[in-house]
């Protein structure tokens, strides 16, 4: 576990650079129009490493992804990998609405990938500083950088490692996640499962029943598409209803 500066995942560094805004922008017209084709990549190879030519493709197709979903997506670090697992700015922007309901002066986004939600937590007006942890470095500075790009005032720190080691425990969560559900209508695939084990943590520590509100993407494709999919996986689910991002 460690502290990190951005300057440790120097591929997609790079690819901030001011001298590499050109180039950047050629890769993304490029993928746009259905390349690269192979005189193109040797053009581009004669400058950069393939690991730069390989980043800045995948920055490309990350921003495509990003496209529709985050008003930043052609300014933004991100690997199409990232992206896919991005929240989008409709998702994140409410869930920090209810964040900023109480005040708060630091926050910590455990597993924060290209930074969806960091970045819409970034601008919580009352927001001093923002930990960012991940197990990968290039996800760090990816995030690090987006964050900027909304909100460059605020004190933003990075560490790699696994996110459940700054965890804290479900005594100190728990009555956070009740008073954050609130009344809202919780929509997850399978919820049963996950409120299983809220509800048991809740009987553990003695606090309140939790009875919120569901929506069950399950429950739902089985009554309405069943006969039509092999199975109920969420992945399946996506890939039969055309869904711009698929969940792997």
């Amino acid at each position: 576990m460690s502290r990190m500066p951005e300057a440790e995942a120097p591929t997609w560094s790079e690819l901030r650079e001011p001298a590499r805004a050109a180039w950047i922008a050629e890769v993304v017209g490029s993928i746009a129009a259905g390349g690269p084709g192979p005189a193109e990549l040797t053009r581009w190879r004669r400058t950069a490493s393939p690991e730069l030519v390989a980043a800045a493709i995948d920055l490309a197709r990350a921003r495509r992804s990003l496209a529709g979903r985050l008003p930043e997506a052609d300014r933004m670090l991100a690997d199409h990998a990232g992206a896919a697992m991005a929240s989008d700015a409709a998702a994140a922007t409410a869930k920090a609405r209810r964040v900023a309901r109480v005040r708060p002066r630091e926050l910590w986004d455990l597993g924060c990938g290209i930074g969806g939600d960091a970045m819409r937590l970034a601008a919580i007006d009352s927001l001093e500083r923002l930990v960012l942890v991940d197990r990968d470095p290039a996800r760090l500075t990816m995030a690090r950088h987006n964050v900027g790009l909304v909100a460059p005032a605020v004190r933003v720190e990075t560490i790699v490692g696994d996110a459940a080691a700054h965890a804290p425990d479900a005594a100190t969560v728990l009555p956070l996640v009740i008073d954050f559900l609130g009344d809202a209508v919780c929509v997850a695939h399978n919820a049963r499962f996950d409120l299983g084990f809220l509800r048991a943590s809740a009987g553990r520590l003695g606090l309140p029943p939790l009875r919120p509100r569901v929506i069950d993407t399950a429950v739902l494709a089985r009554r309405l598409i069943r006969d039509e999919v092999r199975d109920l996986r969420l992945s399946t689910l996506a890939r039969h209803l055309r869904a711009p991002q698929t969940p792997e």
